[in-house]
């Protein structure tokens, strides 16, 4: 059975995944939302570390080493096997490898935990690479990922709205803060600076942040924990298009400084 995130139509939630397909597919879907009992994980079990002294860092300063100003969460891109030479800079994803992330980032989880959470990780990674076969047929690809770890009091990842440059995309979260859809009015000006053909990168946009800042909380909506979210994008066409603007997801970072960050963003890499 169909259901809708918020009772909007252009977010579906399913647990099927022929029915998330055929979504995908549609004119009028932004994102749809894969909801399966193996994608659930106790956010609970990630506790933050009380001793951390690195959470500063997550805010923007202006330390010339870090990147706008502040660390950003899922700096390693990670794959599922061993990545192939097209996959520049990946490594394999590990529990050790996940562990690290974790730790970095002021949090703490078990051992015991630890396993399970790889092990949901790579039930949505796997999920999100079955779903880009059949969504994107004929074309070879490794799954990347990045797990995004941030304490409480720090940024995130993509604060500021925005689309990205890639036909879907998936994210998934544990629990804590999961990202926001921007469900409110696009005023002409910020539907260019949404662009892919922009010039600025989309976290580093002064008409986005200005945008971003003078939003409601009213127009924004928290996806779902424990869930595939794929969003659909515009990787290289212009946001003149009105049929293109019905269907891409605007999404943000979600409320990290108040509840911390723990997820996984999801982008196939095709062999060009």
């Amino acid at each position: 059975m169909t259901k809708y995130l918020n009772n909007y139509y252009d977010y579906p939630i399913t647990d099927q995944q022929a029915e998330a397909l055929r979504f995908l597919r549609d004119d009028f879907s932004r994102a749809v939302i894969l909801a399966t009992p193996n994608l659930v994980f106790d956010s609970s079990l990630i506790t933050d570390d009380s001793r951390f002294e690195g959470a500063s860092q997550y805010w923007e300063s202006d330390d010339p080493n870090l990147k706008f100003g502040r660390r950003i969460p899922g700096a390693t891109t990670y794959t599922l096997q061993d990545p192939p030479d097209y996959v520049e800079g990946a490594q394999k994803l590990t529990t050790e490898k996940l562990g690290e992330e974790i730790r970095s980032a002021g949090l703490i989880i078990s051992n015991q935990s630890l396993s399970a959470l790889y092990n949901t990780m790579a039930s949505a990674m796997s999920a999100f690479s079955d779903i880009v076969e059949q969504h994107i047929p004929k074309k070879e690809f490794t799954m990347r990922g990045w797990p995004v770890f941030a304490p409480i009091h720090g940024l995130g990842r993509t604060p500021l709205l925005h689309i990205d440059r890639t036909i879907i995309t998936g994210l998934w979260y544990a629990g804590r803060a999961p990202a926001k859809a921007y469900i409110g009015e696009v005023p002409e000006h910020i539907w260019q600076a949404l662009s892919p053909a922009r010039e600025n990168e989309h976290q580093n946009n002064i008409r986005l942040k200005s945008f971003t800042k003078s939003t409601s909380p009213h127009d924004h909506i928290d996806f779902p924990v424990g869930s595939l979210i794929i969003t659909r994008n515009n990787k290289e066409s212009g946001m003149q298009d009105a049929a293109m603007r019905r269907i891409v997801c605007i999404h943000k970072s979600g409320d990290i400084p108040q509840y911390g960050q723990a997820g996984l963003i999801m982008v196939p890499k095709f062999i060009d």
